[in-house]
């Protein structure tokens, strides 16, 4: 079985030339020096304590329970050689269950990028609490002997914004880019 490290979170100031750049209007998330690395929203509220255990983090677009959209990341460093071969869209199906009868899911699929390997799933579901439609997107990205697995968790009149920070997380993940000093950030942009 993969081991999820406990992720604990620190806040550190960087010096004058660092070379971290993201995209404006967005901040950077680093879990492990590198093990996992993407961008997110700037201003949205940072959450290890909600993730379990520290195994995850949570990022909102409002102070909870005033949030209408979540963002969690799980870091699964994956020990046995079997899980670096595992299919990730048949693990990733195997892994999300149906959240009640009127859920709607489709298949997950996958696909190969430069820096990783990914497999993408979605659900629309009737929200257990609020009553009310809800929809989920999921990736389980794969590189260097890690595994993230990142969801996103939105209202469909949140949408476009959430959609777009969707974007911006995946466009930018980056798996097992370890650096020597992350306070100064990648040696190249990317």
């Amino acid at each position: 079985m993969p081991r999820r490290r406990r992720m604990d979170r620190q806040t550190f100031r960087l010096p004058e030339r660092h070379r971290w750049k993201a995209k404006e209007g967005n901040q950077i998330f680093v879990a492990n020096k590198g093990d996992v690395r993407f961008e997110f929203p700037g201003g949205w509220v940072f959450d290890r304590t909600s993730g379990g255990e520290g195994k995850s983090v949570r990022f909102y677009d409002g102070h909870p329970p005033n949030d209408n959209i979540r963002l969690e990341v799980s870091v699964i460093n994956a020990l046995h050689p079997l899980a670096l071969r595992a299919p990730l869209a048949e693990v990733l199906d195997g892994s999300v269950g149906d959240i009640g009868e009127s859920c709607r899911r489709s298949e997950a699929f996958a696909m190969k990028l430069p820096h990783h390997e990914l497999a993408l799933l979605e659900l629309e579901y009737i929200d257990p609490v609020e009553k009310r439609p809800a929809h989920s997107l999921f990736c389980l990205a794969r590189a260097g002997g890690v595994h993230a697995l990142i969801s996103i968790d939105y209202w469909p009149e949140d949408s476009v914004v959430a959609l777009a920070a969707w974007d911006d997380v995946l466009g930018s993940l980056r798996l097992g880019d370890y650096m020597e000093h992350p306070f100064f950030g990648p040696k190249e942009d990317g």
